[in-house]
């Protein structure tokens, strides 16, 4: 059996053909290509060149064209950076121009208070220092101008305080009384005149208006047109502008004792030396007679008057042997 199968095997391939001879390969030329003239040669006729028109000169210069980007959007969004823990250089802020207004209205500002504070301090250390100003001439009424009026050194009653009027008797033709409060004490010899004797204007600036209205309300009725009160004239050699003054000093009961202007220069030259003799020598004041009279015009002062003569004084230092007895 096996040996059917290799016999059909045999049969069925064909045996591999006999070895041919080697055959003979010839090299191949080279082949040389053509140059560039050759090939000119070559198409000499059938070329032809383009001729070329020259551009025509224009007058002015035309610009380059110019290329504009177009804006290319993100395609994306970035992330945010994180923060960094890295200590950096604080770079200083540049400085802030500020306006030149503020500035100069808060140094006026502070100029004016210092300049107020000044003024309030002066005011305040003489204060208690008199100064006299020129007297109005007679038949004027007290001037309105804000001067500073020299106030007569008394004793000034507390706010509200009321006072005893002691009376200790006739001395001659004069009156004993005795002025007794609660931080003062002025003994006085009292001696009115009548208007046959004379009148004194009493004179003052704008700083005796105030006083001199609350004494004509004090003193001046409803429809009267004249009031009295004791007006002690003092004197004051020790003034520091005028060594002759007389002040004159509203004393009317129960608490009112203030100053309501001075003597005029010339009077007060000829009343200083008496009652400067009367305080030394018997140690009392002088109690003259006053009157207010009602100003006629509608914003006027009421004018202030001191009804008597010098010769008052006098009588009243005829009776000293009496006092000091």
């Amino acid at each position: 059996m096996l040996t059917l199968v290799l016999l059909a095997q045999l049969t069925t391939y064909p045996t591999a053909a006999p070895a041919s001879r080697p055959v003979e390969l010839r090299a191949a030329e080279p082949v040389r290509a053509k140059t560039l003239s050759e090939i000119a040669a070559g198409r000499k006729g059938s070329l032809v060149l383009p001729t070329v028109v020259p551009a025509a000169k224009s007058p002015t210069p035309q610009p380059l064209p110019t290329i504009e980007a177009a804006p290319v959007s993100a395609p994306f969004e970035l992330p945010a950076p994180r923060p960094t823990f890295a200590w950096e250089a604080a770079t200083p802020a540049p400085p802030k121009e500020t306006a030149r207004f503020p500035v100069l209205a808060v140094a006026g500002l502070v100029a004016l208070a210092v300049v107020a504070v000044l003024v309030f301090v002066r005011r305040s250390a003489t204060g208690s220092r008199p100064v006299t100003r020129k007297p109005a001439p007679a038949g004027r009424p007290l001037p309105s101008s804000p001067v500073t009026s020299p106030a007569p050194r008394i004793a000034q009653p507390s706010v509200g305080s009321e006072f005893e009027w002691r009376w200790g008797g006739n001395v001659g033709p004069a009156e004993e009384l005795e002025v007794v409060g609660a931080r003062f004490q002025h003994r006085f010899l009292r001696r009115w005149g009548s208007q046959q004797d004379g009148e004194l204007e009493v004179v003052g600036d704008s700083s005796f208006r105030a006083v001199v209205d609350r004494l004509a309300g004090r003193v001046l009725g409803s429809d009267a047109l004249s009031g009295s009160f004791d007006a002690w004239l003092k004197p004051e050699p020790g003034h520091t502008h005028d060594s002759r003054i007389v002040a004159v000093i509203a004393v009317v009961r129960p608490d009112f004792i203030e100053p309501v202007g001075y003597l005029a220069k010339a009077d007060a030259a000829q009343w200083q030396p008496l009652l400067l003799e009367l305080e030394r020598k018997v140690g009392r004041g002088f109690l003259a007679h006053g009157r207010v009279v009602r100003a006629r015009r509608e914003g006027e002062a009421p004018a202030v008057l001191i009804q008597g003569r010098v010769g008052l004084v006098e009588e009243a230092l005829a009776a000293r042997p009496a006092l000091l007895s």
